[in-house]
């Protein structure tokens, strides 16, 4: 059987690496892997010391969060209309919190998600209007 040479990788950053081969590398070891054996959300967090097998550093993969907030997903059940003819409509959007929506527009007429006494009150207070 012949032994492949790979190329040595020094772990840097904090915490454990998991290579996909299921090896864990702790902080600040120096290790041989195959560049496939990286998770490629890691790279940034190894650095090639030697190379066998490679000719040639691997970059850094670019991680991009989402800065959106995540999204409110409306829960058809329950929903609380006083009477028929409401134009203004409260749907649970989460166990707990509540949104007061116009039903002409389907937007919501508060900045926030609210708890259902205060959901209430703001329905009440744009009815009165």
């Amino acid at each position: 059987m012949k032994r492949i040479n790979h190329p040595t990788w020094e772990r840097i950053g904090g915490g454990e690496l998991t290579l996909n081969s299921g090896v864990i590398i702790p902080q600040g070891k120096t290790f041989r892997a195959a560049e496939k054996d990286i998770p490629a959300a890691f790279r940034d967090l190894v650095k090639l010391i030697t190379t066998h097998a490679v000719k040639q550093e691997i970059a850094p993969v670019a991680i991009t969060r989402s800065t959106k907030p995540k999204s409110t997903k409306v829960i058809d059940k329950p929903s609380l209309n006083i009477s028929g003819q409401d134009q203004y409509i409260m749907k649970m959007v989460n166990p707990g919190w509540w949104k007061v929506i116009d039903k002409r527009t389907g937007k919501m007429m508060h900045d926030q998600l609210l708890r259902k006494s205060n959901a209430i009150k703001v329905k009440e207070t744009l009815e009165n209007e």
